[in-house]
């Protein structure tokens, strides 16, 4: 339910001030910024804890078996990717995201 109001309601009224930003890196920080102090005011959890990464993980490569390239859009950190890095060889992960600063925390 709080996802839902986030894409229905926080999110259409940021993507607003979209113009106001420099770049698409400051817009994507501070909506991610913005969706966390959220989270944190109401008591929810991150939406990709260590824990649910690795569920996450688990489950994805419990459907489609070891043998499957994926290319996860949107990685941010790698909290997906680093479960799936540790199972799949190197050449069958790619994780990307439009935050530059996101990707070099991440390596």
């Amino acid at each position: 339910m709080f996802r839902l109001i986030e894409i229905k309601i926080v999110e259409p009224i940021l993507s607003l001030l979209r113009p106001f930003f420099k770049s698409e890196e400051s817009y994507y920080a501070t909506v991610m910024n913005f969706r966390a102090s959220l989270r944190r005011i109401f008591g929810r959890t991150p939406t990709a804890s260590p824990e649910s990464s690795r569920r996450e993980a688990t489950y994805y490569l419990g459907k489609m078996g070891d043998h499957v390239r994926l290319l996860e859009y949107g990685c941010g950190n790698c909290g997906l990717g680093i479960h799936l890095m540790r199972v799949l060889p190197p050449e069958h992960y790619v994780g990307c995201d439009i935050s530059s600063g996101v990707i070099k925390r991440a390596r």
